[in-house]
């Protein structure tokens, strides 16, 4: 009366965990993907930042190299599109970094520069 029974697993068993071997690792290499397209994307845009940053910086060294050579404010202001300002020996101007930031300088007539800071337009 007392039979063994040997129980063996059937094929549907094992059809039904390679679906969900498969569907785990389908949806881990979406969520894989989907990371490493926002990875990109934030790269791209520190790159845009850090290129628009380095042209207004280089544009402000430019402009300072001219107010010590030449002290033409006017004419510097005309050919750089930047409007620099001369009050109590200090010049000051800004460059726009992007829509909403600026590289604010100000030097003095000795080319000591006292102020080189990024600020937001809120800030001003």
């Amino acid at each position: 009366m007392n039979k063994k029974r040997n129980i063996k697993p059937g094929t549907g068993i094992a059809t039904i965990l390679l679906i969900f071997v498969v569907l785990a690792m389908t949806i881990m290499a979406a969520l894989s993907y989907v990371r490493t397209w926002q990875d990109d994307q934030s790269l791209q845009r520190e790159y845009a930042y850090k290129q628009a940053y380095y042209k207004a910086d280089a544009k402000a060294k430019y402009i300072c190299d001219e107010i010590m050579q030449l002290k033409d404010v006017e004419e510097i202001s005309t050919q750089n599109q930047v409007d620099i300002q001369f009050e109590e020996n200090i010049y000051s101007f800004q460059i726009e970094i992007r829509s909403n930031q600026v590289l604010e300088v100000q030097m003095d007539q000795d080319g000591n520069i006292l102020e080189w800071m990024t600020k937001t337009k809120e800030e001003m």
